[in-house]
Formats: structure tokens, C-alpha cells, sequence
């Protein structure tokens, strides 16, 4: 399956449901090209995920890291990590996504051996290297996933949760001790704070908004405000606010026939020509222009 656009909530939360409530498994495979920008935006999901680089390379931004996947490596991501895929060498990505009880119910033996453990550890994420034996050995079995979510057998169903099985014990088998990690007080306080912060974006960016009011929305300073964007999405306050209402302000563009300067001003901008200015410097060309372009007529 191959998706343009990953939608989120106030929190960043992806909306996008991976599975059926009764197989929470699904697979996808990402052409970088038929994204925005050649990214897949931050965002996070309670959802395992597996990926693999088919073409890149392709670099994933997991809170103040960048992480630079070349082609045959993998990643696996946490549940609950917030994350940002990027490439401009025309990347391809087949990757997985499952809930945890997936695996296994939440109230039995192996949930709470083998799959707890992870969901309450500190380890974001663990890079999955070719050349190694116990990389080697995961990223066969997910390649094998691969292989089966895309077959019609019809034991594909079972084949996946048995496969899926095999590559958890893989993986804990190359992790080892980092599974075991504990997530750290001041990594939940941040993860907080960011997503107050956040929330306050989503619902006051029509307003004037400066960056003390997005640090009072969780309580902290203006330099803290900037240490808890930057750590965990890399970006600064302002910087999040305006691509907000840039986002914002394209969608009304294709929704509703209103001029550009009522657009900029409906989603915050305090005129039509920054927007422009803003909108040309984030997407190459005007908002007349995407409009136009959108519509299939020439801009006038």
C-alpha cells in the first residue's frame, strides 16, 4: 500500500488506522517521490514499525537524532516515538506497522515477558545493519514479511503473525540489553511539554502568537519552550507555528474559493503578501499558482 500523506492530530499522533481491530498488521511501501517535499512529516503511533531501504539513502529524524539509512539497512521504531522520514535521492521504503498485542494478549505470559518490556523502555529505536550476523538475521526475516503481505496464500494471515513472532525474537536477540533500557524521567517530562506546546499550535494559530504564549501553554520558559522543540522534533517553536498555518492555509486553498489575503488571514498571517512570501519559499511556487496548477487552469 502506498500512502501521499500522513495525517495527525494536536498531539502528532498519526490518524491513520495500520490494520483491522482484528488483524493489526498492515504493510506498506513508501516512494519518497509521491510525498511533499520528498518527508514523510513527524509523527508518532502506538504501533511497532520495521523499515527497510530499498532506495536511498533515507535519513530518520527520531528526536535529536538524524539517522541515515543506506540501501539494504533497516530500523525498528518504538511505540510511541515521534519521528520524520527525509530523503532526496528518490527513496523507497517497504515497511511494516503492528500493534503490540499483535504479537501476543495483552494478558499472557509473552506480553508481559517480551513485549511490555519495550513498550515502557527508553530505547526509541534500534538501527538494523547489514554485515552484521544478528542484523543480518533480522532483516531477513522482515524482508520475508515483505514477501508474504504481498502473497494471496491463504495461509497468508497465519504466515505474517508467525513471521512477525520470529522476527520480535530476532530482534530481542539483537538488541539485547537496550530492550531492557529504562525510559528516562526527563525524556517523559519533554514528551509532555512538547505536546501541550503543540496542542496550544493547533488550536490558537488562527491568533496572534508569540512565543511566550506557546511556552505558557505547558508552563515553561521561552528558552525551555526552544530546548523541548529542538530536542524533540528539531525545529523551533516559531518555525512549527508557521509551517502550521502553512499546511493550514493549503489546504483552504484547495477547499474554498477565497482569496489569498482572506486565506493568510483566516489562518494567522498577518497579511496576503507574507503568506505568499512563505508559501512560495516552503512549496516553489504562489498560492495562486498551486491553486491554479491544483484546478488544471493557468494562473491569471
Amino acid at each position: 500500500m502506498q500512502i501521499t500523506e500522513i495525517r495527525t492530530d494536536e498531539t502528532l499522533r498519526e490518524l491513520r488506522a495500520h490494520g483491522t481491530p482484528e488483524f493489526p498488521f498492515e504493510y506498506y511501501y513508501d516512494d519518497f517521490n509521491k510525498f511533499s517535499g520528498q518527508s514523510i512529516a513527524w509523527h508518532w503511533h502506538r504501533e511497532f514499525e520495521f523499515v527497510a531501504v530499498d532506495a536511498g539513502p533515507i535519513d530518520c529524524l527520531i528526536g535529536a537524532e538524524r539517522l541515515r539509512m543506506e540501501i539494504g539497512s533497516g530500523l525498528f521504531i518504538n511505540s510511541g516515538a515521534i519521528h520524520r522520514f527525509e530523503s532526496t535521492a528518490q527513496g523507497r521504503m517497504p515497511n511494516i506497522l503492528f500493534a503490540p498485542e499483535f504479537l501476543a494478549e495483552r494478558d499472557s505470559l509473552v506480553f508481559r515477558q517480551h513485549i511490555l518490556p519495550v513498550l515502557n523502555a527508553g530505547c526509541r529505536f534500534i538501527p538494523l545493519t547489514r554485515g552484521t550476523d544478528a542484523g543480518d538475521a533480522v532483516l531477513h526475516r522482515l524482508r520475508r514479511i515483505f514477501e508474504t503481505a504481498q502473497s494471496d496464500s491463504p495461509l497468508r494471515t497465519l504466515d505474517l503473525k508467525a513471521e512477525s513472532c520470529a522476527l520480535w525474537s530476532a530482534l530481542a536477540a539483537h538488541a539485547g540489553e537496550r530492550f531492557c533500557e529504562t525510559r528516562s524521567a526527563e525524556n517523559a517530562v519533554l514528551q509532555s511539554r512538547l505536546q501541550s506546546m503543540i496542542r496550544f499550535i493547533e488550536t490558537h494559530y488562527p491568533e496572534r502568537i508569540a512565543l511566550a504564549d506557546i511556552a505558557g501553554a505547558a508552563g515553561v520558559s521561552k528558552s525551555e519552550a526552544l530546548r523541548c522543540f529542538h530536542a524533540g522534533i528539531q525545529t523551533s517553536p516559531v518555525r512549527f507555528l508557521t509551517d502550521y498555518r502553512l499546511a493550514r492555509g493549503k489546504a483552504l486553498l484547495l477547499k474554498t474559493k477565497d482569496t489569498v489575503t482572506a486565506v493568510a488571514l483566516s489562518v494567522g498571517f498577518e497579511s496576503g503578501g507574507y503568506f505568499t512570501r512563505m508559501f512560495h519559499r516552503a512549496f516553489g511556487m504562489t498560492p495562486k499558482a498551486f491553486r491554479a496548477a491544483a484546478s488544471g487552469t493557468r494562473e491569471k
